[in-house]
């Protein structure tokens, strides 16, 4: 109490989280009342809501950064493929004047909206190798993949980057390659061959999950795990599907949207799968925040619709994971 005193009215409904009382000696007789409210904590959950529209649709985007300052770069869009870079603040896109050489989409990405790396790609019928990193507002080449692909997982920073799997490989490809700043180095293979795998984590405690294969079956659950040396398997994604978005590192990761054209999202923690809010905008081959949190990511473009008029989407979506919110307490005198 901000007056110390005796014998004065008191609420005897209140709890321990509000209360006052009036009058008493101080010694004194006073006629001061006070009020105290203790504070409380509130579970809010989470949840997905909307960002800033992209400038430019598309699918299958290059993508990197974090949800307050992330990158979307080149993507498919329909007859044409595009090349623009935009950037995120958390609230709004931007363009920039940064484009790739040559322009392709497929492209894959690792690291910051200041320290980035765009990886692979493909155009028409060709399928690319290069690698460029991005400094914030423009592209500059660097060490080229040793294979060249796209569509498959990545993962890590501009200086520890890696790349796995990924066409052009009947049926996708198996083998790992690791970025240490300027060229890359052959890694461990993944367990079996795909596409369309999704990647997240650092070069050395790495996921991909999902993927496409020309064989039976299709599509797949699996998790693997990359330690920086070799894959192992992790909890199996709770459903069969390929061009996820990922966000998170390998022991708390955040899947969203799927092919074909979901909204559903799941929650990884090194070793099992559980239910997440779903987005508000089911898609596929989303953009997302490689550099995230599971509890802050971002969920930006893909595919929308049901084949075969399906089509790209500019909508943002931004994830807020479960937390606690606290009202202070607070102490009247009257």
């Amino acid at each position: 109490m901000s007056t110390a005193r005796q014998e004065g009215g008191n609420s005897t409904q209140g709890g321990v989280s509000t209360a006052f009382m009036a009058g008493g000696e101080e010694p004194a007789m006073s006629n001061k009342t006070e009020e105290f409210t203790a504070k409380t904590t509130t579970t809010i959950a989470a949840a997905w809501a909307s960002g800033g529209n992209m400038n430019q649709q598309g699918e299958d985007v290059l993508s990197f950064g974090t949800q307050t300052a992330g990158v979307a770069g080149p993507r498919g869009n329909g007859p044409g493929d595009q090349n623009e870079t935009e950037e995120y603040d958390g609230t709004s896109w931007s363009d920039t004047p940064a484009s790739l050489t040559p322009a392709r989409y497929a492209v894959k990405g690792a690291g910051t909206q200041t320290a980035g790396l765009a990886i692979g790609g493909y155009s028409g019928s060709s399928f690319y190798g290069q690698t460029e990193t991005y400094d914030g507002s423009s592209y500059s080449e660097t060490g080229d993949l040793s294979t060249a692909r796209s569509s498959g997982g990545s993962a890590g920073t501009q200086t520890a980057a890696l790349y796995f799997g990924g066409n052009p490989a009947p049926g996708g490809g198996d083998d790992t390659e690791e970025f240490g700043g300027s060229s890359w180095t052959a890694g461990g293979n993944l367990a079996a061959p795909q596409y369309y795998n999704a990647g997240t984590g650092s070069q050395t405690a790495a996921l991909s999950v999902g993927g496409r294969r020309n064989n039976s079956p299709p599509m797949t659950n699996n998790t693997e795990e990359y330690d920086g040396s070799s894959w192992t398997s992790g909890g199996n994604y709770p459903t069969t599907v390929f061009g996820i978005g990922l966000s998170g590192s390998q022991t708390a990761a955040l899947g969203f949207g799927a092919s074909p054209y979901s909204d559903e999202c799941y929650y990884y923690d090194g070793s099992s799968w559980t239910t997440a809010p779903s987005l508000a905008q089911a898609r596929q081959f989303p953009g997302g925040s490689n550099m995230g949190t599971q509890a802050a990511s971002i969920a930006f473009g893909g595919r929308i619709g049901p084949a075969p008029s399906a089509s790209g989407t500019a909508t943002t979506e931004e994830f807020t994971g479960e937390f606690e919110q606290e009202t202070s307490s607070t102490l009247t005198t009257s």
